[in-house]
């Protein structure tokens, strides 16, 4: 069985970005599939589902673009790129919210409080299990924990990004870390042997 590969010529980055601003649609879909893998994985860590990071990580890519006239050192480009998409996820997480408390529709999201019993000697902790942790954390407690905790931001930024104290910044830490705590605590084992079901 034969596999046909698509190909496509390699350009450089400066080329790519050079070709998007004269609005050449090939290099537009080159930039957006290089961003999509790279940043994808960051998008999920903020909404909640495939969908809305797609949308989120799209309406970005339009801002990416509009703003690539002016963006004078490209040595800047990646970090600037992940400024934008998480600006863009903040700006749609504080809508969402804001159109919730408008209509009384809170997030009543609950903890799934099935124990799971992880044998740490057979059984890694993956990735892909502690990212559906982080999805059960409350929207706004989820949003916070992500800057902090993996993008690296300070209490005083978060704040300021979302419209917070510094004080309710640390409280939502506090509390994804507590909640994720619970879901990572083992169940205690007993030395009874089984009994039969008859």
């Amino acid at each position: 069985m034969r596999c046909l590969v698509f190909t496509v010529p390699l350009m450089s980055i400066n080329q790519t970005i050079e070709s998007c601003i004269k609005g050449d649609r090939k290099a537009q879909y080159l930039l957006y599939k290089s961003l999509y893998t790279r940043h994808m994985g960051m998008c999920l860590r903020y909404r909640k589902d495939k969908d809305s990071a797609t949308v989120s990580f799209n309406n970005g890519f339009v801002k990416v673009l509009d703003g690539l006239p002016k963006l004078k050192d490209l040595a800047v480009f990646e970090g600037w790129v992940k400024r934008i998409l998480i600006n863009q996820m903040i700006t749609e997480i504080t809508r969402d919210r804001k159109y919730n408390e408008r209509y009384k529709e809170y997030d009543d999201i609950e903890m799934n409080t099935k124990t799971i019993v992880l044998n740490t000697g057979s059984e890694n902790l993956n990735a892909d299990y502690l990212q559906d942790m982080i999805y059960k954390l409350p929207t706004m407690t989820r949003t916070v924990f992500n800057l902090f905790a993996i993008e690296g931001y300070g209490h005083k930024e978060i704040g300021k990004m979302l419209g917070i104290s510094e004080g309710t910044s640390k409280w939502h830490v506090a509390e994804a870390r507590k909640r994720l705590q619970a879901l990572l605590k083992p169940v205690p084992q007993t030395n009874e042997p089984l009994k039969a079901v008859q």
